[in-house]
């Protein structure tokens, strides 16, 4: 990976235009790629999103003046880069949320795995582009803290695949936390994503909490009215605020919001949706990779042990210390010799890619990132991490939404 940190102040129209400049200059997107999209949809995504996402919205319009062309006629919402739109083997996220009362710092605690493969489109689909088959899906991820001058507030986000809404994990200003999980079941299910569509992709719902919500109460409200599409791979999302209000959003079948409250125990989520599998009693039986296709049950169940196995409160060493218990090597070096090599060795096998702790009393994050790796017997690995860095979110005094 090539991790740029990147930390941008002023009005959201210049943070817009800023990011586009980036986005075309880094990563090839000009407006000819948006000018693909059917112009009647473009229109009703702008009023969508003037009216859920104001601050993307004038960020959009940032992006439009760079690219010179119409917010109101093509879609300027997103600024994709390194995108899929294949299955990926192993992919997958695993995060516990701890609430004030059960930790030691007696502060809100999110801690989340970020798992992704290494790997081109190229790699992964088999082929060879003229160059190389491009740059890693995940090889150019941004940690991005945006201090806006003109409304939203002040926020620090791991981003990807979109450089204007693509959040994957995030604070703000105000405490809220939030995260994205893939939904590997859904994921087996959905029809095909699309490029573009009317409403938040994936991730751009995360980027308009981050911005517009002071506290999960808000973010619930957003959320459930707000629509959206898929335009990679389906997720799931917890939020959490520093009072300790927390819960976490999925969709049903139908596309209908679910929300799930968390209490006062420490919640686990991976890449299974909890309304339909809640707690490990309702695991299809046997749960392993090789019957369910994913590692999602296994990770939700050995995290869980990790958490509960704490006695008193969880201190910082020990939250690590769980969610080291699933990066994908530990979870690869409990697997049968067989697949464990057959897995390890595709090329769209995952790694843990990142680590992130935040907290939401301090508004800060503290994150290792994946810097390589080590084999381990049986055609496995263990991956290495950098030194943990701490970056902290600071407002200014009074900014709102």
């Amino acid at each position: 990976m090539r991790v740029r940190y990147l930390r941008l102040e002023g009005t959201n129209r210049a943070i817009g235009s800023t990011l586009a400049r980036i986005a075309a200059r880094r990563h090839g997107v000009v407006s000819e790629m948006l000018r693909e999209i059917e112009e009647g949809q473009a229109r009703r995504q702008a009023r969508f999103a003037r009216r859920y996402a104001p601050i993307l919205w004038e960020r959009a319009c940032g992006v439009a003046e760079v690219l010179e062309i119409d917010a109101d006629t093509y879609d300027t919402t997103a600024l994709a880069y390194n995108q899929m739109r294949q299955p990926a083997a192993g992919a997958g996220c695993s995060l516990v949320y701890y609430p004030p009362e059960v930790t030691g710092l007696g502060h809100p605690i999110l801690a989340r795995n970020y798992d992704f493969p290494l790997c081109t489109i190229a790699e992964l689909l088999g082929v060879q582009g003229p160059d190389g088959g491009g740059r890693p899906l995940m090889g150019d991820p941004y940690l991005v803290e945006l201090h806006p001058s003109d409304g939203g507030y002040a926020s620090l986000a791991m981003c990807s695949f979109d450089l204007l809404g693509g959040v994957l994990d995030g604070i703000n200003a105000r405490g809220v936390m939030v995260s994205a999980n893939g939904d590997e079941i859904a994921w087996a299910e959905q029809s095909e994503p699309v490029s573009r569509g009317v409403g938040f992709h994936e991730l751009s719902c995360m980027r308009a909490v981050l911005d517009q919500c002071s506290t999960a109460s808000e973010a619930r409200r957003l959320l459930e009215e707000a629509g959206g599409y898929v335009s990679m791979i389906p997720c799931h999302y917890l939020i959490a605020d520093r009072s300790g209000d927390a819960f976490i959003f999925e969709r049903n079948l139908n596309g209908d919001p679910v929300v799930i409250e968390i209490r006062e125990d420490p919640k686990v989520l991976t890449n299974h949706p909890l309304h339909r599998f809640p707690d490990r009693t309702a695991f299809p039986q046997p749960h392993g990779v090789a019957e369910t296709g994913t590692t999602s049950f296994d990770r939700h169940i050995r995290l869980e042990d990790a958490v509960l196995g704490v006695e008193g409160p969880h201190t910082v060493d020990a939250i690590r210390g769980c969610c080291s218990a699933v990066t994908v090597g530990a979870v690869l070096s409990r697997l049968p010799e067989g697949p464990r090599q057959a897995l390890s060795s595709s090329p769209g096998m995952a790694r843990t890619l990142w680590h992130v702790l935040y907290d939401a009393a301090t508004t800060s994050m503290e994150i290792r990132f994946y810097v390589g790796e080590s084999s381990t017997p049986g055609g496995g690995f263990r991956e290495e991490f950098s030194a943990p860095s701490l970056v902290r979110c600071e407002g200014r005094p009074g900014a709102q939404a």
